[in-house]
């Protein structure tokens, strides 16, 4: 297929329109459910409550803002891709922002001085003392923002591509918060759950992870890439592709197909693991085992995740029945070959992936020798 055959086929799927929408109206659909801002995503709140109080001023004086990206179904039905930080700061100035899978609203923000309109400062919507007032409430409400609409109704994944694309620039999304913002699209009960699990303490433990790590969201990047790992095969990895992005466009791919029922099944047998590994080593079980000293060394590893937990998921049943042979595998892994060959130095991450998959599948095949 030539470019113009490719550009002709593209044009076809990406349709946009645009046009501007006052901010009441915009409100009044957030309100009556035909706009979805997702809560749970909580990467608007980076904003403080100064940039808040600038925005509303930003508003107040007509000062232009950025327009808001959605994503239109086939109910024409909206979700806000970009702009959420913009669209909150708007509703919960307003008192109507509401919490996740909740009916109860995020607390009124407050205003704080701001360069040309000091006098903001302590303001509120609506509250009974020290509100904006009516003339500024419908200044507001009146206001215009530019809202481009990409219709995703015949291809879901263009709102997906959008949403990578826009948060490239300006401050950008790490690939984690872009895999969130991912799978709550494409489904959020595997978003809930992967959520859940990350909170389960005995996985806390195991994990035995630094806050620091924990803050920039790894915890959930090694669940993501173990749910990646059920249903791909060695074969399937890729390593000319960016770890992080195959990761997202794959767990997407498979958070398409998967019901509640599975996701549970899956859930599960994953906490059962966890129980497993817990009882067994505890803070230990993805640390290295040192021989020469005797004693476990240095810091919970991924590699050593992805071969300790893949190995136990799948092999649960025999390494329930055989605890302590599961011990000796993990403490041998450090000085096997095949570990060392996936973890030296200079390995990219989806190249140790793959020699990881393959390196669990053959200790899979020693066990039923």
């Amino acid at each position: 297929m030539g470019l113009k055959e490719e550009y002709e086929d593209s044009v076809k799927e990406i349709k946009t329109d645009e046009y501007a929408m006052s901010l009441g109206e915009i409100a009044n659909m957030y309100k009556e459910g035909d706009l979805t801002i997702f809560p749970a995503y909580q990467r608007y709140f980076r904003w403080n409550e100064n940039q808040k109080s600038s925005f509303i001023e930003s508003i107040i004086l007509g000062i232009p803002t950025p327009s808001i990206f959605v994503s239109s179904d086939e109910n024409s039905n909206w979700d806000v891709i970009d702009g959420l930080q913009r669209i909150s700061t708007i509703l919960e100035f307003m008192g109507i922002l509401k919490k996740s899978d909740s009916e109860e609203y995020y607390e009124p923000s407050r205003l704080l001085s701001t360069k040309f309109l000091p006098s903001l400062k302590g303001k509120y919507w609506d509250k009974s003392e020290n509100n904006i007032g009516p003339n500024f409430r419908r200044l507001i409400k009146r206001r215009k923002m530019g809202i481009i609409i990409i219709d995703s109704s015949s291809n879901s994944d263009i709102k997906y591509e959008l949403f990578r694309r826009l948060n490239t620039n300006g401050e950008p999304l790490s690939i984690q918060e872009i895999r969130n913002v991912s799978i709550l699209m494409t489904n959020d009960y595997l978003f809930k759950s992967i959520n859940n699990i990350i909170t389960y303490e005995p996985f806390i433990n195991i994990l035995n992870m630094s806050d620091k790590k924990i803050k920039k969201q790894e915890d959930k990047d090694w669940v993501s890439e173990f749910f990646v790992s059920l249903f791909i095969t060695a074969d399937e990895i890729d390593t000319s592709l960016d770890i992080g992005s195959m990761i997202t466009s794959k767990l997407v791919d498979i958070a398409k197909g998967l019901s509640k029922d599975e996701i549970d099944t899956i859930i599960d047998k994953f906490e059962k693991t966890i129980d497993l590994l817990n009882g067994i080593f505890g803070k230990d079980a993805f640390r290295k085992f040192n021989e020469d000293k005797d004693k476990y060394i240095g810091a919970s590893l991924q590699s050593m995740f992805e071969v300790v937990f893949n190995l136990t998921y799948n092999q649960y049943n025999y390494f329930f029945k055989n605890p302590t042979e599961l011990k000796k595998i993990q403490k041998s892994v450090p000085n096997d070959d095949s570990y060392k060959n996936a973890t030296a130095r200079g390995t990219r991450s989806v190249d140790r992936m793959k020699k990881i998959k393959i390196y669990v599948s053959d200790l899979e095949s020693k066990l039923q020798e």
